[in-house]
């Protein structure tokens, strides 16, 4: 074996798109417990299996996703002469990730190549007492959308997909509001949202507002293709939004959160807004209905351009895996 990905998650697309480029093997390791209280124990089993497949697969380099920092453990005690590579998104930013006891010295000493996903995440690394000498920025690499065909996006009619994850800085709250304003259309989100949303939220949300739950990787392709527009939204800074690169990907135009990242990032193919006024968000959907061709044609530039970028970026780092 060649190289190995580890990811302690169900599905991340960053990695599975990457992998046929890079040639590493890709290991997704789900949650077994859906109640936090036993997220130890997940830690520790993912551990060992991660362990486990390493001694007995002896991978030359080894990938790893990063949150969680606990897998940062292992790699420093059993590295060897192995070449590391964290891929580093942004939630490891987070205190309970980043303050973890040595995080920054394995990241800074142990880890062969940090790779953030765009430079403003590098900035903040080197803010935060990272010297950078390691570190490499790779953004997502954009990828063709396989559609099936199942007919799963005529059920909303003309919509704009919302994908969440429903984490603390994707204000759905504000896209319920906003969808009150603009009842004349749909709004699609997906994602699982047991447990991280209140039930009457749903139950409560205007009739043109549509929770899909968790779908399939098929099915969300067709809704993505199916769309007049992807909306995508954070209030964090420095967030590169996987969501934005899957619609480029896809060749539909953007609704995005107006942050300083995504406008260097998605300069072209979108309408940005202020992420928590449901007004702004509001009539950023009706300019990019308005304004949909114009829309349309600087997304094919811009995954032009993206794809030219990710190329030099990947060879950046394979530069410095070969050395």
């Amino acid at each position: 074996m060649t190289d190995v990905f580890i990811a302690w998650v169900g599905f991340q697309r960053r990695a599975e798109v990457m992998k046929n480029y890079w040639g590493y093997d890709l290991i997704h390791l789900k949650n077994k417990y859906k109640d936090k209280k036993f997220r130890v124990i997940d830690y520790f089993q993912k551990t060992i299996a991660s362990a486990n497949f390493i001694n007995k697969n002896k991978p030359k380099n080894i990938w790893i996703q990063l949150p969680p920092s606990v897998f940062l453990y292992y790699i420093w005690i059993f590295k060897g002469d192995r070449k590391i590579v964290a891929d580093f998104h942004n939630s490891m930013l987070r205190d309970q990730w980043f303050k973890m006891p040595f995080v920054k010295h394995i990241l800074e000493s142990v880890v062969d190549v940090v790779v953030v996903h765009n430079d403003d995440v590098k900035d903040e690394l080197v803010s935060k007492g990272l010297s950078g000498k390691n570190i490499i920025v790779l953004e997502d690499k954009s990828f063709k959308v396989s559609r099936s065909f199942s007919g799963v996006e005529k059920i909303y009619g003309d919509y704009m997909l919302f994908p969440c994850s429903f984490d603390i800085d994707e204000p759905i709250d504000v896209v319920i509001r906003c969808a009150e304003v603009r009842s004349d259309i749909n709004f699609v989100v997906t994602g699982k949202h047991a447990g991280k949303i209140a039930q009457s939220v749903i139950e409560n949300a205007p009739k043109n507002v549509f929770f899909t739950g968790y779908v399939s990787n098929e099915d969300y392709n067709e809704l993505l293709c199916g769309a007049f527009g992807v909306l995508g939204l954070t209030t964090r800074e420095n967030v590169q939004l996987s969501v934005a690169n899957e619609a480029v990907s896809a060749g539909i135009p953007m609704v995005l959160s107006g942050t300083a990242t995504l406008k260097k990032l998605f300069g072209k193919g979108a309408v940005f807004v202020e992420t928590t006024n449901h007004i702004s968000m509001a009539n950023g959907i009706l300019a990019l209905i308005e304004c949909r061709q114009k829309y349309e044609a600087e997304c094919a530039d811009l995954l032009n351009e993206r794809n030219e970028r990710w190329s030099k970026q990947a060879k950046n780092l394979k530069s410095r895996l070969e050395n």
